[in-house]
């Protein structure tokens, strides 16, 4: 899957050769031949995957001193998850600098954020305009949806948790 990916990033940048758009090319090979052109890229990663999830879960499955796919792990140890942006500086060279992780809901083009470290990186759009009345209740809001999600993972989970008109459960 990887072998494909690259070929269809560098297909799209107008610098794959012919010859390397076969099956049989190896990511090594791809990696190897268009070094250059992949520590150009630039990446933006959307991790809205990991945003309900608890900060200390998600450093856990980001941490590891291997590389990605090592020993048979997913990530870069044991017990480690597969991130993208690990895995595009582990395994195609892409370097940590021109990869941005950020959240979607945290709205980076229009709030100044701190980061969430596992989670996005910080973010000051510095827009003049914006209310701060505005920004408050949008993450009032935001947090309904944790609530919502951290009542439904519990055992029992809540049931209705997050459902509109049904206060008072968590997120409604």
């Amino acid at each position: 899957q990887w072998v494909r990916f690259i070929q269809v990033v560098l297909h799209r940048r107008g610098v794959l050769a012919a010859e390397d758009c076969v099956p049989f090319v190896t990511r090594a090979f791809l990696v190897h031949k268009y070094a250059a052109e992949i520590r150009s890229l630039k990446v933006l990663y959307i991790n809205d995957a990991s945003y309900h999830r608890p900060t200390e879960m998600m450093i856990q499955g980001r941490t590891g001193t291997g590389k990605v796919g090592e020993n048979g792990n997913v990530g870069r140890g044991p017990g480690t998850w597969l991130f993208w942006d690990q895995a595009l500086e582990d395994l195609m060279g892409v370097p940590p600098q021109n990869i941005k992780m950020v959240q979607l809901l945290e709205k980076p083009w229009l709030f100044n954020r701190p980061g969430r470290e596992a989670n996005y990186a910080p973010s000051s759009p510095n827009v003049k305009s914006l209310d701060p009345a505005d920004e408050r209740a949008y993450f009032r809001a935001l947090k309904l949806t944790q609530d919502a999600y951290d009542a439904l993972k519990r055992d029992p989970p809540v049931v209705g948790a997050g459902q509109a008109g049904r206060a008072p459960l968590p997120g409604c």
